[in-house]
């Protein structure tokens, strides 16, 4: 990953600093047990809330499952 100071010396501008993104973002504390995608997508979803990370990972893990099969993508192919 790319830092700020290293993108705006490529454009010539000043796009962000590191203090500004900062004020965009919250810093959300989870489990970090393996399922920290999902909880992290619930609390993003849920004000806060981690409740709903199984049936999150449950539905994507669904979606992938009805994906798979109607591909039409080769085998050995990186899509």
């Amino acid at each position: 990953m790319y830092s700020i100071e290293y993108i705006n010396s490529l454009t010539g501008d000043n796009i962000m600093n590191a203090k500004e993104i900062d004020t965009l973002f919250d810093i959300k504390k989870n489990r970090a047990k393996g399922d920290c995608l999902f909880e992290s997508l619930s609390q993003s979803l849920n004000n806060g809330k981690m409740d709903f990370h199984e049936n999150i990972r449950k539905e994507i893990c669904n979606f992938y499952k009805v994906f798979d099969e109607t591909s039409d993508y080769e085998t050995d192919s990186i899509e």
